[in-house]
């Protein structure tokens, strides 16, 4: 035990400077009554304050469905809203705890995103009656924006060598994705499409270009070939 006179308190710890204001501090004298302080009950303090967050997030968030849900039955029974209202609060918890929160991997963040993304504009447009927009348009463009996020990420990033294999198997599965969009008459703008294909192409070109090496690596690590 060590004891700190600035702030006239008593800290467990081995280390010889005071947590609150990082003044030395003096071996305690058994005769002494200063108040006891440990540095646990500073992250049980935090501990218990992030689960009171938690309960009143997840409080508003099931009173903003039933809210939702009752007044889409009350004025209109026909067109289901509430249903993208729950699926967008569903998809915000996922994404706090799956992405923010979370250790994963680039791959998987950056796929959960966009497969999360097109499942609530997909459901959008089907409550709200269909249409060809969404394969038209949301599509080929979400396709570019993952594709050109994953570069950005990958050029800044210091470890890159790390996910550049995940990188590349996604923007191979982007391609693929948007080849089908273009010969199979799902999208009949096909521009944007056409668009995507050389785009993805050429940043698999690149990325075999310049870490051909590190995916090597990459596969001979993961997959012991």
């Amino acid at each position: 035990m060590k004891s700190c006179n600035k702030c006239n308190i008593t800290v467990n710890t081995n280390k010889n400077h005071c947590p609150l204001c990082y003044a030395e501090l003096e071996e305690e004298n058994k005769t002494s009554h200063f108040p006891y302080f440990s540095t646990k009950q500073k992250e049980e303090k935090i501990v218990k304050k992030n689960v009171l967050l938690f309960k009143i997030m997840l409080f508003l968030s099931i009173c903003a469905i039933f809210v939702c849900f009752f007044v889409n039955f009350i004025i209109n029974k026909k067109v289901l809203w509430s249903i993208i209202v729950f699926l967008a609060i569903i998809y915000i918890w996922i994404l706090i705890r799956h992405t923010i929160m979370s250790k994963r991997n680039v791959f998987e963040k950056v796929l959960f995103q966009f497969v999360g993304i097109l499942a609530i504009i997909l459901s959008s447009n089907l409550i709200s009656g269909g249409g060809d927009w969404f394969w038209n348009f949301v599509v080929p463009s979400a396709s570019m924006l993952t594709t050109t996020v994953m570069i950005l990420f990958s050029l800044v990033n210091k470890k890159r060598n790390d996910f550049i294999l995940s990188i590349f198997v996604l923007t191979f599965i982007l391609l693929i994705l948007n080849i089908i969009l273009r010969f199979a008459n799902i999208d009949s703008f096909k521009l944007i499409s056409e668009i995507n294909i050389l785009y993805n192409s050429l940043a698999l070109v690149g990325i075999l270009i310049l870490d051909f090496k590190a995916i090597k690596n990459s596969i001979s690590k993961n997959f012991h070939i």
